[in-house]
């Protein structure tokens, strides 16, 4: 899908993207780890609008749908994804999301099942400033137990627990990895701290949606953990997942007017 524009022509003739009103509110947000996950979304569910966002310099793809203003955009790593967290939270946003990758660190949570972070491992830097280390990250148990189940509807296996979120994946340590598996841990990422801890301080209910794209758990005498074989067939994989995990956001209960 071509990013929408509207007929405005700047000084220098270049085509001006449609921006977003200051004062333009969203219902329900969804933080995106890949860049082609947005456009993707807007090519499969049509009917919104991809705008520019000057604040934060980023396309935005709205949609409206009964009534509740979705939006979708991409942010990678903690700082980003909690100043978006914080820009959505300005527009009034009253449930937020992030859909992403995760690299596995239980033997049986394997490349394309999900992880739904009940709660996360603060291993990142952003968190700390704004509450103290030993403050917990922890989900909405709300959208916990209403996506265990929208998701298990549609076949995808399902792993619920604790994400151990870090700011560097090049240093993620065999002693680290097998610590943590060991005691249950789920999955690795780089957001889902971040995000978990801005949202429970905004009292906003929160999600982390993680796809299985690694599994760092397998790699222990690699010297890069989280090695990804078959790119090609992952990348489809993760198109579907998406796609999924999508639909059961735009479905989901008792959003009403995104309340």
């Amino acid at each position: 899908m071509k990013k929408s524009l509207v007929n405005m022509t700047g000084r220098h003739g270049i085509v001006i993207p449609e921006l977003m009103r200051f004062d333009e509110d969203i219902n329900i947000g969804t933080i995106l780890e890949q860049n082609w996950m947005l456009y993707e979304i807007a090519d499969r569910f049509g009917g919104g609008k991809l705008v520019y966002v000057f604040p934060i310099d980023r396309d935005v793809y709205t949609l409206d749908k009964d009534g509740v203003r979705y939006a979708f955009l991409q942010a990678h790593g903690s700082s980003i994804i909690a100043c978006y967290a914080e820009e959505m939270t300005k527009r009034n946003a009253k449930r937020i999301y992030r859909l992403g990758t995760c690299g596995s660190l239980q033997r049986d949570a394997n490349i394309g099942d999900v992880v739904l972070s009940s709660a996360a491992i603060r291993d990142e830097g952003t968190s700390n400033q704004y509450v103290a280390p030993y403050f917990p990250a922890v989900a909405d148990p709300h959208l916990v137990t209403e996506f265990e189940r929208r998701l298990g509807d549609k076949g995808i296996p399902i792993h619920t627990g604790i994400t151990w979120t870090t700011d560097g994946r090049f240093v993620e340590s065999n002693e680290k990895i097998s610590s943590f598996s060991r005691m249950g841990v789920k999955s690795v990422d780089m957001e889902t701290s971040a995000l978990l801890t801005v949202c429970y301080l905004h009292g906003i209910p929160a999600l982390s949606i993680s796809v299985v794209t690694d599994k760092p758990i397998a790699d222990l005498e690699k010297d890069f953990k989280g090695e990804i074989p078959d790119a090609q067939r992952n990348r489809r994989m993760l198109s579907e997942r998406v796609y999924q995990i999508v639909s059961s956001i735009l479905d989901s209960s008792n959003t009403g007017n995104g309340d």
